[in-house]
């Protein structure tokens, strides 16, 4: 057997050493090993490790072999990637406590990762995340999307799962659903919650996570979320009525304190109606978002700590079914929605995305005014067409959208193996079939709309040669077949941007409304070059831009108040002070503004830090969004005053 490596055992401690030297920089991981150590309600503890492509566990002796094969024995050990998971359990065999470290070469080990640790109790509650520093120690960050772990979902990790929860609970065993993970449950590290029959009848919630290509599961009371909520066949008739009657636009289904609702909104308005049916007898009733549930002081203190501290807006409050429990829609500067369960003593127990809900709907329009009425538009003209193979060819996707560039692709390929098979078949004496010439003339311009400006520039040259006669049919269909490959090759060096719809209304042509271009349209370029380096994910830059529009916008308000502001040091607590002494009633939204815009960009004085992240760039954006919205409405009631 071989035992390279063992004679040379290196330990944590000298593998932190070690990666400290390389200025805690390690190498990408050759390896991906799972410890997991386990304490049982009755004191016990297990340990034991897992590897890839490999069923079952290994003890510390298998371990010690295994790594010898692969001669991960000096200091060659850093490139071995270490998840650690510490779990402490309940009586049920349910996770009480847990603790997921990213180690390097041994249990004991650097800690290195992003994050490096993750705590937190039952089901992904309490969340406490640890990124470490350059010199091992941890520091503590929020919790937020901030800090999400880059995936890669592809089919073979839904394969892979399936396989190892069976593994886990036995053939027999059965998967009753799986869903997305929420945020803390992301944070977390996992990538799947699913609920499993277990043999013995019992019902499991697993979270699923990955570590390199070894998949592992934490068992928890992990909620289930189950079937969306619907109503009766005959209450949904009389509430489809209801909504045609008075044409509103539908939302969700919610089941509060008084039973299942459905949230409705007047077609381009933003009054919202909460719609209940009973035996078939549908009634509607005006309904202010938040004004109808009461937080236990408790629940109370979690949403005065979601808006201070997390900057979540909050968009609407109910009680879930008859408890005491609170759901709570907020939202995010960048338009994203998120709902949230907090129990009675004020804790969070989950939170996932929802931008569905009507509460979202509106959000959305007061951050990016004119979405409102144009999604509804759209709705309309979509309910009053039938859906069929021609309507969709006539409004084909944008051209620089994934659909088109995928649409031309799918195409292309299947055109040149198309072509290709037909001169395979073809006469060897009677040259290349016409009809193969004519599914190649579609080819260049499906790959002019991918940008792969070599292989169309091949595929024109091979159809020349084709026509002239100067290449046969076996020749041509194994030209064809290499051109497929330069295809690919072409596309993999090809580097796509990808634009969420939100971001995508950034590029508009005023990111902020019609409203602010006409008032000032000198802070156009400005506020069209910070919304655009927002969307392409260049923050620091936006943040630049908008400053600038802050700046600009400080000139115009002592034009209107007759004072002096910027100076010469630009400190924010001169000019904020300044602003607030000069007595201009009309001012008073301005100021409020002004604070929110100094929050968010932290430094002293009114110029910008060296570095922003997007979520700190997209907070700015909006504050200065709503400084110029403010801005506008003090100059508009200063003109309509009397000289």
């Amino acid at each position: 057997m071989n035992t390279a490596g063992r004679s040379e055992e290196w330990t944590g401690p000298r593998l932190a050493a070690r990666l400290a030297d390389l200025n805690g920089v390690a190498p990408e991981p050759a390896e991906h090993v799972v410890f997991r150590a386990a304490r049982r309600a009755e004191g016990r503890e297990t340990t034991c490790w897992q590897i890839a492509n490999d069923t079952g566990v290994l003890n510390e002796a298998q371990l010690a072999e295994w790594l010898a094969r692969r001669r991960l024995g000096g200091p060659e050990r850093l490139a071995l990637a270490v998840l650690v998971i510490r779990e402490t359990l309940d009586e049920r065999g349910l996770i009480r406590d847990c603790v997921l470290e990213r180690r390097r070469g041994a249990v004991d080990g650097p800690l290195h990762g992003d994050p490096a640790r993750v705590e937190f109790t039952g089901p992904a509650r309490m969340v406490r995340v640890y990124r470490v520093l350059r010199d091992g120690r941890l520091s503590e960050v929020a919790a937020s999307t901030d800090v999400l772990p880059p995936r890669r979902r592809a089919p073979e990790h839904f394969a892979g799962e399936q396989r190892a929860l069976r593994e886990r609970f036995g053939p027999a065993a059965r998967i009753i659903d799986v869903r997305q993970p929420t945020l803390f449950e992301d944070i977390a590290g996992l990538d799947s919650i699913a609920h499993v029959r277990a043999s013995d009848g019992r019902v499991v919630g697993c979270g699923i996570g990955w570590h390199g290509t070894i998949p592992f599961i934490l068992e928890a009371d992990f909620p289930r979320f189950g079937a969306p909520l619907s109503l009766a066949p005959e209450d949904e008739v009389a509430v489809e009525a209801l909504l045609a009657e008075h044409d509103l636009v539908r939302h969700e289904t919610r089941l509060d304190e008084q039973g299942l609702a459905v949230m409705a909104r007047r077609r381009s308005g933003v009054d919202l109606f909460l719609l209940r049916s009973e035996h078939g007898t549908a009634t509607m009733r005006p309904y202010l978002p938040a004004s109808e549930a009461e937080p236990s002081p408790d629940q109370a203190r979690w949403l005065r700590y979601a808006e201070t501290y997390e900057k979540l807006a909050v968009l609407d409050t109910w009680h879930d079914d008859s408890t005491e429990d609170l759901l709570v829609l907020t939202g995010e500067s960048s338009g994203q929605v998120w709902r949230h369960h907090i129990d009675h003593d004020g804790v969070e127990t989950w939170r996932k995305p929802d931008d569905d809900a009507a509460a979202a709907v509106l959000h959305g329009e007061r951050l990016f005014p004119g979405t409102l009425a144009a999604a509804d538009a759209a709705d309309f003209e979509q309910e009053q067409e039938p859906l069929n193979a021609e309507a969709d060819d006539m409004f084909p996707p944008p051209a620089d959208s994934v659909l088109a560039k995928a649409e031309a692709y799918v195409a292309a390929l299947a055109a040149l193996h198309d072509a290709g098979a037909l001169a395979a078949a073809a006469d060897p004496s009677a040259g290349v079939p016409l009809s193969a010439l004519q599914i190649l003339s579609d080819v260049p311009a499906a790959l002019s709309m991918l940008t792969a400006d070599a292989t169309a520039g091949e595929v024109r040259a091979l159809t020349t040669m084709a026509e002239d006669g100067r290449i046969g049919p076996a020749r041509f269909s194994q030209v064809l077949s290499r051109i497929e490959t330069r295809l690919m090759h072409d596309l993999a060096a090809v580097r796509v941007v990808l634009l969420t719809p939100g971001q995508w209304r950034l590029l508009g042509d005023s990111p902020l409304g019609r409203a602010v271009e006409e008032e000032f349209p000198e802070l156009a370029y400005d506020l069209e070059e910070a919304a655009q380096c927002l969307a392409l994910r260049r923050p620091t830059a936006s943040v630049f831009h908008a400053m600038r529009v802050v700046e600009r916008g400080l000139k115009v308000v002592e034009q209107l108040a007759s004072i002096d502001l910027l100076g010469d040091d630009r400190r924010w607590t001169r000019i904020m002070t300044r602003l607030r002494a000069s007595g201009r009633p009309e001012l008073a939204g301005v100021a409020s503004a002004l604070a929110d815009v100094r929050r968010c960009a932290r430094g002293p004085r009114l110029v910008p830090e060296e570095k922003y992240t997007e979520a700190e760039a997209e907070r700015l954006f909006q504050a200065v969004g709503g400084f110029v919205r403010e801005l506008a409405a003090a100059q508009g009631a200063g003109e309509s005053e009397p000289r």
